[in-house]
């Protein structure tokens, strides 16, 4: 008896094909759904970097002010409470800004004008002056003197005349190198200049050394 195998099914190496493509499909797209979101999504944030490396600096930014804020929220009263006369703008806020400064720092000159400006466009507005004398013996002793001044009711024609004048230098006094802006300095800043020896005996400045009294720091 003669045996005849069975031919194939037409098309049956073709569906087997067929059905390996959509079985090795699939467990792509399977791997995908849990590959791809991590892959794209950093690639993404990298791109996003790449192309506005700003966000870097802004997110170090916030995360500081985050840092800092509950204790400038904790002294934020005394902050903004401006000594003696050492303010300028509205006498009852709506915004306060806070200036600390150093008379030989020249940022905080070249910013002055920037803040008259900003003062004559907002009439809510308030600065309030403090003295971080940083940069040397000079900044310290005119810092003494701007709050003797302050006390005095004279803060602010103190503070625009050595702004005025110029920064004192960083180097011990008689001041800058040109002897001519010393005496500018000292001609304009004439009418606010205050006791040397007065300040030394203020409570305010009873725990630091003596202010250095030379002939061009207070004539």
């Amino acid at each position: 008896m003669d045996e005849t195998k069975a031919a194939p099914p037409p098309g049956g190496k073709l569906g087997a094909a067929i059905a390996g493509g959509v079985i090795g499909a699939l467990l792509v797209a399977a791997a995908l759904i849990f590959i791809a979101p991590q892959f794209l999504s950093s690639r993404i944030v990298r791109e996003g970097l790449l192309s506005e490396p700003q966000i870097l600096s802004d997110a170090a930014d916030a995360l500081r002010d985050q840092q800092f804020a509950p204790v400038i929220n904790a002294q934020r009263a005394a902050i903004e409470t401006p000594f003696a006369s050492s303010w300028k703008g509205a006498s009852k806020p709506d915004v306060t800004i806070v200036e600390f400064y150093d008379y030989a720092c020249p940022y905080c000159k070249a910013s002055n004008p920037h803040v008259d400006r900003l003062i004559a466009e907002d009439k809510g507005l308030r600065i309030v002056y403090r003295e971080l004398p940083i940069l040397g013996p000079n900044s310290l002793t005119a810092a003494r003197l701007a709050l003797t001044a302050s006390k005095q009711g004279r803060f602010m024609q103190f503070h625009d005349a050595l702004w005025a004048a110029g920064r004192p230098s960083p180097r011990p006094w008689p001041g800058p190198r040109k002897p001519r802006a010393s005496v500018r300095w000292r001609r304009k800043t004439r009418r606010s200049r205050p006791s040397c020896a007065r300040i030394s005996r203020s409570p305010a400045n009873s725990a630091r050394p003596a202010p250095r009294c030379s002939s061009s720091a207070t004539a």
